[in-house]
């Protein structure tokens, strides 16, 4: 090969390089993102390039310390198209998404993901990524009763607060609220909890405890037993900001068009 020849290969090399990497088509792996529940593990890689659509992902997962890979569903090829600026989303959402379902909670997991793209771009990433421990009821607060009213009272059984504001106001993380029969209209639970101390609101027992509408604007709360009833709103229970760690159990809903809205 003579001097000029092998210039004009380098040059083609080159050429060829700078194409592939500025390919509309190609894939460019960028942040991966992943969440958990108790049982499930959700992921979102965010990529950018890839016009046509045809990247791929295969996703593997094993429990941290095991030796088998299991194989899940591979993560589905999502875009806003454009929509970010209208819609306030924290970014704009070109990614490959997906879930890992049926897991153990309180478990480590190992994730393996393999991205590839027919026009170049591929990418192997790997996560640990552990799913939420089952929520338990703190120990050591007090318990405390509140029937329906417009204030008053001292939370005994004797003397029950009158009114969900009032048994709000006093309340500590790790207190249990025994909420007791009658009817308590719309109501905004906006006093947190702590982490491993959730302020507890539950159902005495003594007949239902009936609410037209629940604002859930703080943390660490544990929502038990209620029932909700449609009124003039067609949601049930709504999330104001972004609370987080709020446990809803066994609370029955009726008529509404939208029974949690988060």
């Amino acid at each position: 090969m003579n001097k000029l020849t092998a210039i004009a290969s380098l040059a083609a090399v080159w050429l060829g390089a700078s194409i592939g990497a500025g390919q509309p088509n190609a894939v460019r792996p960028a942040e991966l993102h992943t969440y958990a529940t108790l049982h499930s593990i959700g992921i979102e890689w965010d990529v950018t390039g890839d016009a046509n659509h045809n990247a791929r992902c295969r996703v593997e997962y094993r429990r941290q310390g095991t030796e088998a890979w299991h194989r899940a569903l591979d993560l589905f090829r999502i875009d806003y198209y454009g929509w970010y600026g209208d819609n306030k989303a924290e970014r704009p959402y070109n990614m490959l998404a997906g879930s890992i379902m049926f897991l153990e909670p309180g478990t480590a997991y190992e994730v393996r993901l393999e991205l590839e793209d027919p026009d170049g771009g591929a990418a192997r990433r790997t996560a640990l990524v552990s799913t939420r421990p089952e929520p338990t009821l703190p120990q050591g607060g007090r318990t405390l009763h509140v029937v329906p009213g417009a204030g008053g009272g001292e939370g005994s059984t004797q003397r029950p607060f009158q009114g969900l504001k009032a048994a709000q106001a006093a309340a500590r993380p790790g207190d249990v609220i025994r909420v007791h029969a009658g009817q308590y209209g719309q109501f905004t639970f906006d006093k947190p909890g702590q982490s491993g101390k959730y302020l507890v609101y539950v159902a005495a027992g003594d007949g239902p405890a009936v609410f037209r509408q629940l604002i859930v604007a703080a943390s660490h709360l544990w929502l038990e037993g209620l029932v909700l009833r449609r009124g003039e709103s067609p949601n049930g229970l709504r999330a104001s900001g972004s609370p987080r760690d709020v446990v809803i159990r066994r609370c029955r809903f009726e008529g509404y068009h939208y029974s949690i809205t988060l």
